[in-house]
């Protein structure tokens, strides 16, 4: 018996996954988890005027308060899309969020940090996809 087998035995998964982390129940633990981190920076952006970590993406010639609290807003909204949504609505916020994080990346508002950003949120949109496929 592999490791997978004994792992998904041991925890009585209905269904052997490839992974333990492909587990959908912790896949949307991940997912919200996210959304509420989200939320929790898109409100401190808007009602405190402080979120150093999102706003170091933007480049410095750039930060003013209009986009600070439109950022604010649009970060508040997908981390809304992630916490009450479904697996599609949640793959929607993904993409979108790469969409739009390159573009601004490649109209040279955003510096070098938002790669991480667009490749991480590839990644959650990759493992939503291998939720709503299986």
């Amino acid at each position: 018996m592999n490791l997978i087998n004994l792992i998904n035995q041991k925890l009585r998964l209905s269904r052997p996954y490839i992974f333990i982390l492909f587990n959908p129940p912790f896949l949307l633990f991940i997912y919200r988890l996210n959304g509420i981190y989200d939320i929790i920076c898109g409100l401190s952006m808007l009602l405190f005027n402080k979120n150093y970590l999102h706003m170091s993406m933007i480049k410095e010639k750039y930060h003013n308060h209009n986009i600070q609290r439109y950022f604010g807003y649009w970060i508040f909204t997908y981390g809304c899309m992630r916490l009450f949504g479904n697996y599609t609505i949640i793959f929607i916020s993904y993409i979108l969020e790469i969409l739009f994080l390159f573009n601004e990346y490649r109209l040279d508002m955003l510096n070098h940090k938002s790669i991480y950003v667009i490749f991480l949120s590839f990644i959650f949109a990759l493992t939503v996809i291998y939720l709503l496929f299986t």
